[in-house]
């Protein structure tokens, strides 16, 4: 994390109170997508960007076929944790120097996170979440905080830094266990029942998303994001070199 540009959001932080987004923030992406025509277990292999457009060709993870797809442009979101791999998908002509420079920056964090689904609220349904202080330093970021989201009894505990790459390989079961170990502490064990469902998630291992949450990284700043988003446009055969491409002014 960068010492010098680790708060480089605060000017433009929202005024006002702080909230959260009632049944998570699967809302916004929800909301959004209604409409669209929106194509799942489809895999981006190749984006190809020319004076003509831009070519995307896929793969169906259902039946491997391969499509092809034409636009007059593209606005790419892949997590950063993919976009760092470089190879997991192919850019013609290659990406330029300084928007792989901005991808190398930045950092790129692992969050986890232990969903709990109850047959009724054991906490108070009115607050919005509770914190857990962990009793030593090895388990520091383990559980640390319980979200309170949803209209119906669940609870979703976050993993962060070391802990969150020991859980990738660490069973369900027993991240669950101690999940359930946590909250017994807190409002006791007679009050605490098991899960009718949990879920935990490894984004570290996901090869669609390598991770989870951007940082500006010691030697990054916060300009990278503005890098990041900055258009590519494609090369003009007159004056750019076979293979080159310039970024929008």
């Amino acid at each position: 994390l960068s010492l010098k540009h680790w708060d480089q959001d605060d000017d433009f932080e929202f005024t006002g109170s702080h909230l959260t987004v009632r049944n998570g923030y699967s809302c916004l992406p929800s909301a959004l997508a209604e409409n669209l025509d929106i194509l799942l277990q489809t895999e981006v292999k190749r984006i190809e960007y020319s004076e003509s457009g831009v070519d995307i060709k896929t793969v169906s993870l259902v039946d491997y076929e391969e499509k092809a797809y034409h636009a007059d442009a593209a606005i790419v979101t892949f997590p950063l944790g993919v976009l760092k791999q470089f190879d997991a998908v192919e850019f013609q002509p290659p990406l330029p120097d300084w928007k792989r420079g901005a991808i190398e920056r930045l950092g790129f964090g692992n969050l986890n996170k232990v969903i709990l689904c109850f047959d009724s609220c054991f906490w108070n349904s009115q607050i919005n979440l509770f914190g857990h202080v962990t009793s030593t330093t090895a388990s520091r970021g383990e559980l640390f905080l319980f979200w309170n989201l949803y209209k119906a009894p669940v609870l979703i505990s976050l993993i962060a830094g070391d802990a969150a790459a020991r859980a990738e390989s660490t069973p369900d079961e027993t991240i669950v266990e101690r999940a359930l170990r946590v909250l017994k502490g807190m409002f006791g064990a007679s009050q605490v029942p098991e899960p009718t469902e949990a879920v935990v998630t490894r984004w570290k291992m996901d090869k669609y998303a390598r991770g989870s949450y951007s940082y500006v990284a010691s030697g990054s700043s916060g300009a990278d994001y503005d890098l990041m988003a900055k258009p590519i446009m494609c090369p003009d055969p007159k004056t750019d070199p076979p293979g080159t491409a310039a970024a929008a002014a």
